[in-house]
């Protein structure tokens, strides 16, 4: 992942007695490295098997960020870390840490229609409740203008927002357990696509009859639509996926 060109360097570390650790990666104020990518790995040296490949799940959104649980307490486990294509270099963070506060896994964004996604996770251990936000892709967590954001007691909640169909979007979900203190952001990103109302001719948006095109325009989206049951068009290299008025 994340553009690997060479230039690594290696660390180790040893599994805590919770078997969960975070390693982390961020910038050094003046250096040239800005964007990285991170890779641990188990085994032997000569024999490692990778974990997990990571780009960008840091809350920077340029730098690395992997969460391990289920591990074996005592296990050494090594990280490779590399700047984005190998092209600049300089100083960078590197940090691994447990896990006081179980972080949410299994995020899943589901059930798109208008408005509004339904967002779903599991987690273990005792947390309070959960903050979660919506951004566009590529937009960093905790930017003032996210797309959805809440905070819940449950691991499911409904969010509405203006969601554009067809449209990417990242989900950010963080643990509250009280006193112990919060969990890092974990993210995924999702496509936001549902079926458009008028994607069968019995549901066909009317058109008003006009004196030229720029009188009563309508705007179509065909992001999410299917093919139809009627008679395939027979020009234009039809291949479904049509919108109807």
């Amino acid at each position: 992942c994340a553009f690997y060109q060479g230039g690594d360097t290696w660390y180790s570390f040893v599994v805590p007695a919770s078997g969960e650790v975070i390693e982390e990666t961020n910038r050094v104020v003046g250096s040239d490295v800005n964007d990285s990518g991170m890779s641990v790995y188990e085994g032997t040296i000569g024999a490692l098997t990778e974990i997990e490949c990571d780009d960008d799940d840091s809350d920077d959104g340029l730098f690395s960020l992997i969460v391990l649980t289920g591990q074996t307490p005592g296990a050494t486990l090594y990280v490779s870390v590399w700047e984005f294509g190998n092209n600049a270099f300089g100083e960078f963070q590197v940090a691994v840490y447990d896990i006081t506060c179980s972080v949410p896994t299994d995020l899943v964004a589901d059930n798109f229609v208008a408005g509004s996604v339904d967002v779903s996770w599991t987690t273990s251990g005792t947390v309070t409740s959960y903050n979660w936000e919506i951004q566009e892709v590529g937009v960093a967590q905790g930017d003032p203008g996210a797309v959805a954001s809440g905070t819940t007691a449950m691991t499911m909640e409904t969010a509405t927002g203006a969601f554009v169909n067809g449209n990417s979007y990242t989900l950010y979900v963080q643990s509250d357990c009280g006193t112990v203190g919060t969990s890092v952001y974990i993210s995924i990103d999702f496509d936001f696509i549902f079926i458009p109302a008028n994607d069968d001719p019995d549901n066909a948006v009317a058109l008003t009859v006009g004196t030229s095109f720029t009188e009563f325009p309508v705007v179509g989206n065909n992001a999410g639509a299917t093919g139809s049951a009627e008679t395939a068009a027979s020009c234009a290299s039809y291949q479904g996926g049509d919108v109807w008025y």
